[in-house]
């Protein structure tokens, strides 16, 4: 006679009871045959816990209720993912196997292969946490997120796999290998848009020049220096935005290409008809700032009025105010700020 199988599967979500019956209805054909041998694949348990959470024993009749209640332990100690259950026929007993799967949980992320980028620097492109619970989807978005970090500093065709190593009892190590490959190099700066400036006077503000390795870094820092040159020339809202391509006509070649919108001009006239000339000075020089700084023109306002208005009330001008004038052409737009100050 051919052994028969019969097969319980058991899955834990928060312990399903009709999971459980399952079990117990499925393990019923056996109920009383000796269990001969108990085997156990997957995730290790712990010798003192077999004692302490399955109360079937090997030379003992099968109970289909003990096996249920070692189902239910382990899976309340919250170390187990998923028990399988099976039950093989041999001769007058029984054969029981539990094929169980651990949960596995992050101890530490390591590197190897970065030669370029530190340890740290890649740990802070992921978003693992310690001691989270591992899953194979989890680890190829973070594979992912370091694959694209090595691209936007440079790298033309990095690979980033990894592996798990045990490192204690459902504690994991992950470690990324990385293999960085070429780096790019810059063949060519194109501006696009309306810059208002040419291609040289773009370069000499710039450090990803050609000839320069391709860093997303360096490019960030451009944008933020282009940027600030607009805003000195009183264009408070300039766009400035960045691509970059493989060349064609170079190996290893990027291109990089700067769209650039000046935005409106604006003409800033302030006046300070009852306050000396070098507290007017002073004025001017933190209404220019405060509008260079600032985000939007009502951003800048905001910021201009609060500061001085903050500024004469401390020196004893308590009805000082500031007042705005707005007008705007197809060339420019003026904006006319009176501050007055208003003896008591």
């Amino acid at each position: 006679m051919k052994p028969s199988l019969a097969i319980t599967f058991i899955l834990c979500i928060l312990g399903l009871e009709p999971s459980l019956a399952l079990a117990q209805t499925s393990l019923a054909a056996f109920s009383g045959r000796q269990v001969v041998e108990i085997r156990f694949t997957g995730a290790d348990i712990p010798s003192s816990e077999k004692e302490a959470l399955l109360r079937q024993r090997e030379g003992q009749a099968l109970d289909p209720g003990a096996v249920r209640d070692g189902i239910s332990n382990l899976y309340r100690t919250g170390r187990y993912k998923r028990v399988n259950v099976f039950a093989r026929e041999v001769g007058s007993g029984v054969i029981l196997l539990y094929e169980i799967t651990g949960r596995q949980y992050l101890s530490r992320v390591l590197f190897e292969g970065n030669l370029s980028i530190r340890d740290g620097e890649l740990l802070s492109r992921t978003d693992l946490s310690p001691s989270e619970e591992l899953s194979d989807e989890r680890l190829f978005e973070n594979a992912r997120k370091i694959r694209d970090y090595y691209v936007r500093r440079g790298f033309l065709d990095p690979e980033v796999t990894f592996r798990v190593e045990s490192e204690a009892l459902n504690q994991q190590i992950v470690v990324f290998q990385v293999r960085e490959g070429p780096v790019g190099i810059i063949s060519d700066v194109i501006l696009d848009g309306d810059p208002g400036i040419s291609r040289v006077k773009l370069l000499s503000m710039i450090a990803s020049m050609p000839g320069e390795r391709l860093d997303e870094r360096t490019l960030r820092r451009d944008v933020e220096k282009i940027t600030g040159f607009y805003k000195d020339g009183f264009y408070l809202t300039p766009s400035v935005k960045y691509a970059f391509k493989p060349d064609p006509g170079m190996d290893g070649g990027m291109i990089v290409n700067f769209f650039i919108e000046r935005g409106p001009f604006f003409r800033l006239e302030i006046f300070t008809p009852d306050i000396d000339s070098r507290e007017g000075e002073w004025v001017r020089k933190r209404v220019q700032r405060a509008f260079r700084r600032a985000s939007g023109i009502r951003d800048a306002m905001e910021s201009v009025e609060k500061q001085m208005v903050s500024r004469f009330h401390r020196m004893g001008y308590p009805f000082a105010s500031v007042a705005w004038e707005e007008s705007a052409s197809p060339s420019e737009t003026v904006i006319t700020m009176t501050l007055e100050a208003r003896d008591p």
